[in-house]
């Protein structure tokens, strides 16, 4: 463990921030049991962290400015309209040598099916995830309707709603037994965000 890993946890220890480690439901969430389930036990928790993160920026303020979540965007004649006038091609090592197609939109609404949701600063493993999740079907309980939607990836530099330091979050799961090393943060909120946004076709 890093000296400043070590240190951070060393101060968490030290404040209320002790209480997160006795947290059943957030080791159940950032150990993937909540995945595709009802998290409402925690709105109080993360009610709790976003009026905390003044006072303990080195926990729960992310240093990193661009945030990017794997999620879905549904079909429309409007979206397809978008693409034809306002996208621009992406190219990417795992889109080469495959028949899918990247299009950067920079002008659209991610809409949160849940008021808790996992972003990552890790651009190289958001395009991991993605390959996992819609690729080799590794979701769990989560089944993709490939009629009705695409597989998508959101980026933001909004860091209003967002939660965790990544080197904390990772000391966290560490010790609730979460899988660490994915640059993960947690957006608290279920306002719509604009972001820019990658739809594989």
């Amino acid at each position: 463990m890093s000296y400043l890993v070590e240190k951070i946890l060393k101060e968490a220890i030290q404040n209320e921030l002790t209480n997160l480690f006795n947290n059943k439901d957030l080791k159940k969430m950032l150990s993937g049991e909540l995945m595709g389930r009802d998290t409402s036990k925690l709105n109080s928790l993360f009610e709790t962290l976003k009026s905390l993160k003044d006072k303990y920026p080195k926990q729960l303020i992310p240093k990193q400015t661009i945030f990017y979540r794997v999620d879905t965007i549904e079909k429309s004649e409007e979206l397809e309209n978008l693409i034809l006038e306002d996208a621009m091609p992406v190219k990417n090592f795992l889109l080469s040598g495959t028949r899918l197609h990247g299009d950067k939109l920079s002008n659209c609404t991610y809409s949160p099916k849940n008021n808790i949701q996992s972003w990552t600063v890790d651009e190289d493993f958001v395009w991991e995830h993605w390959y996992n999740v819609y690729i080799h079907g590794q979701s769990k309980d989560f089944s993709f309707d490939s009629e009705k939607y695409y597989p998508a990836i959101y980026i933001t530099k909004n860091s209003e709603d967002m939660i965790f330091d990544t080197d904390f979050l990772d000391t966290l799961k560490e010790k609730l037994g979460g899988q660490q090393g994915e640059g993960e943060v947690i957006r608290y909120s279920q306002k719509p965000l604009n972001c820019e946004v990658i739809i594989i076709s």
